[in-house]
C-alpha cells in the first residue's frame, strides 16, 4: 500500500464512540454537581413525606405531595447523571436505572408492609404515653359513633392487644382498633390483620389500614376525611 493509502486509512479510521474516553474532570464534577442538586430536593421531599405519614400531629402536612414530588424527581436525576456524564448508551441506561430502582424498591416496600411504621418503631419512636381502649371509646361515642369494647365485638387480633381493643360503628362504615402496648406491638397488630386478611380485602389494606402511635385502625371501607379526623382527634391515652 502507497503511502497515500495508508493515510486515507488512517483518516477513514472511525473514532471512539462518545463515553468510550475517560471523562475529562471538569465535565466529570458538573455532571456530579448538577445530578446532586437535583437529589437533594427529591430526598428531602421523600423524607418530609415519610415524617408526615409517622406523625401523630393534627396539623402535619399532606405526605402524598411531598413523596409524590420527590419520586418525580428521580428519573430526572438519572437522566442528567447519564447525558452529562456522556454515557455511550445514556438512554438506555435511564431506563435500567429506573428498572432497577423499581425492581428493588417495589418487593422490598411489600416485604415490610408499612415501611414507615416499621422505620418508625425501628427507631424508639412513639415514645408519648400510649392510647387505650377505655380512654377512647367516651370521646367517639360523644361523636356518634356506636363503640363496643367486647372481645366478641372487636375480634380476635384486637382482643388479644395489650390496651385493649374497640369496634365503632358510623353510617356507612366500621371500624376496628387495636390498641398495642407501644408502637412494636401495634407493628406486629398490623402484620396479624395483613396476614389473615382475605384475599379480595388485601389490595385494600393501605386504604383502610393506618397506625396512629400504638392504636392500629382498619376500616371496612376507606373511612372520608372527617371520620378520619374524628377518630384521630379521640385517640387518647
Amino acid at each position: 500500500m502507497t503511502p497515500r493509502g495508508i493515510g486515507r486509512a488512517v483518516r477513514r479510521r472511525p473514532g471512539p464512540p462518545p463515553g468510550a474516553l475517560p471523562l475529562p474532570p471538569r465535565r466529570k464534577w458538573r455532571a456530579i454537581l448538577i445530578s446532586s442538586v437535583l437529589l437533594a430536593p427529591a430526598l428531602w421531599a421523600i423524607v418530609v413525606g415519610l415524617v408526615a405519614t409517622a406523625s401523630d400531629e393534627r396539623n402535619a402536612p399532606a405526605a402524598a405531595p411531598y413523596i409524590a414530588f420527590g419520586l418525580a424527581m428521580l428519573p430526572f436525576v438519572f437522566v442528567a447523571l447519564a447525558f452529562l456524564s456522556e454515557h455511550p448508551r445514556a438512554a438506555s441506561a435511564v431506563l435500567r436505572a429506573m428498572g432497577l430502582a423499581v425492581l428493588v424498591g417495589a418487593p422490598t416496600l411489600a416485604l415490610a408492609g408499612d415501611a414507615v411504621t416499621g422505620l418508625v418503631a425501628g427507631c424508639g419512636a412513639d415514645a408519648a404515653t400510649p392510647y387505650t381502649a377505655k380512654a377512647t371509646a367516651p370521646c367517639l361515642r360523644d361523636a356518634g359513633f356506636a363503640v363496643s369494647t367486647a372481645d366478641r365485638d372487636v375480634g380476635v387480633i384486637a382482643a388479644s392487644a395489650a390496651r385493649g381493643g374497640l369496634h365503632a360503628r358510623v353510617r356507612g362504615n366500621d371500624l376496628i382498633v387495636a390498641f398495642g402496648r407501644d408502637a412494636r406491638e401495634a407493628l406486629d397488630l398490623a402484620r396479624g390483620y395483613r396476614r389473615f386478611a382475605p384475599k379480595k380485602v388485601r389490595k385494600h389494606l393501605r386504604d383502610i389500614l393506618s397506625r396512629q402511635r400504638n392504636a392500629i385502625l382498619v376500616w371496612t371501607v376507606a373511612p372520608t376525611q372527617l371520620q378520619l379526623q374524628t377518630v384521630q382527634k379521640c385517640l387518647a391515652s
